[in-house]
């Protein structure tokens, strides 16, 4: 067995799961060399998992590989979100950039602002209705494939999905300084 250091056995652990963990990360970031990158991330946070005997042998192993994958693509996509803020020292390049118009630059200045209170928002919800969202709407995943990635039926990542609605609605609804534009 891999835990106990079998080589064999840890060869034999990467063949079964590698085909079925890039196509997990390829659904989500569509690009093969990055999701090369991310599958040598995802293999090593598995390794690490089964070492540390955070896996039940319910015989649902591929599941749980799946699901780590996918985890480890958005997690890449959450990191880059917060790496592409725009900072206070950016508004200067921002105007240069649209310097056709002032209402130009305005309105983009608005968009950011609410792109960021938006990303505030989505994670303020809870993990499972956070990440059925981030899947359907910013990975433009189907319902079929969201209740693939989260081991669940189609009908409850609906029902996530109508959950994350209504609550972001409210947090919307609860935001001292909402902007619409």
């Amino acid at each position: 067995m891999f835990v106990q250091g079998n080589d064999r056995a840890f060869n034999e652990l990467v063949n079964r799961t590698k085909s079925l963990m890039m196509s997990a990360i390829l659904r989500i970031v569509k690009d093969r060399d990055q999701a090369e990158d991310l599958y040598q991330d995802a293999l090593i946070k598995l390794l690490t998992l089964l070492r540390e005997g955070r896996y039940k042998d319910e015989g649902k192993f591929n599941a749980f590989a799946q699901r780590i994958a996918s985890n480890v693509a958005i997690d890449h996509f959450r990191k880059l979100k917060r790496r592409n803020t725009t900072n206070v020292g950016d508004n200067d390049r921002l105007l240069e950039r649209h310097a056709g118009t002032f209402e130009n630059a305005e309105m983009h200045i608005i968009r950011k602002e609410t792109d960021r209170q938006v990303r505030q928002m989505i994670f303020q919800l809870p993990d499972n209705q956070r990440e059925v969202l981030i899947l359907r709407h910013y990975h433009d995943c189907s319902f079929k494939e969201i209740a693939q990635f989260t081991d669940t039926g189609i009908n409850t990542a609906l029902g996530r999905m109508r959950y994350a609605l209504s609550n972001l609605r409210k947090l919307a609804d609860n935001t001292p300084h909402r902007i619409s534009a």
